[in-house]
């Protein structure tokens, strides 16, 4: 499996669990923004947990035959009412760095 791969799993699963509404953007390098329109913070923390245990199965090897194991930190939070985006956004990049504080491999919702 290679790193590729391993985004399409995070898009699928995010994609089946939460249609029509949702979408996963790649951020930077090594961040990804999911935005989905969904109430349920609780279920989508479930589906991120499922996908840290499976990427934990799945390592990814390296052409010199190393394997790479991969997990993720996240922030959840809401869009309020009347708020920029990017205050949106901030908070949760924010919550993603208290998560890796914490020890990594947790999803936080506030």
């Amino acid at each position: 499996m290679n790193l590729s791969r391993n985004l399409q799993k995070l898009k699928l699963d995010i994609h089946q669990t939460f249609p029509p509404h949702c979408a996963v953007y790649r951020f930077c390098r090594e961040e990804f923004t999911i935005v989905i329109r969904q109430q349920d913070g609780a279920q989508l923390v479930q589906v991120l947990n499922d996908i840290n245990k499976y990427f934990a199965k799945h390592p990814v090897r390296t052409v010199n035959g190393k394997n790479i194991s991969f997990s993720f930190s996240g922030g959840l939070t809401k869009h309020l009412e009347n708020e920029d985006f990017n205050a949106t956004l901030a908070r949760a990049d924010s919550l993603v760095y208290k998560a890796k504080s914490l020890g990594r491999k947790q999803i936080i919702f506030a």
